[in-house]
């Protein structure tokens, strides 16, 4: 497979499932998995970009966005991008915390996902 394909099974098991299926909660431990490692890719590498394969953090970052704005038209520059692929990354490293270590954080809902939301963790 290219390395920049979005893989088959995530457009099937995750992206047509629905709006809220990207929310890190609703994601199987493989997805989850999987985005959570892109999102350390991206942090640590994305200063050479073609070293990097994030194409299913982007489409899950993209799928949320429009499931968000669905009366607006989406804009996004690169900064935009970047800013919300690092909150999304801190979402599905609260999760897997959340998930796999037992830590009470609240998991993001459609309204509170990409938004920043203060829960006394820094990503940088």
């Amino acid at each position: 497979m290219h390395k920049h394909l979005l893989d088959p099974k995530f457009r099937d098991e995750v992206l047509i499932a629905g709006s809220e299926s990207t929310l890190p909660v609703n994601l199987n431990d493989k997805w989850l998995n999987l985005l959570t490692s892109q999102g350390d890719d991206y942090r640590d590498l994305k200063d050479t970009p073609e070293d990097i394969r994030i194409t299913e953090l982007v489409a899950a970052v993209f799928h949320i966005i429009a499931a968000k704005k669905t009366e607006q038209q989406i804009k996004l520059d690169d900064d935009d991008l970047d800013t919300y692929i690092c909150i999304y990354h801190m979402e599905l490293i609260i999760e897997q915390s959340r998930r796999f270590q037992g830590t009470q954080h609240e998991p993001a809902t459609m309204q509170t996902v990409l938004l920043g939301r203060d829960l006394g963790i820094t990503y940088f």
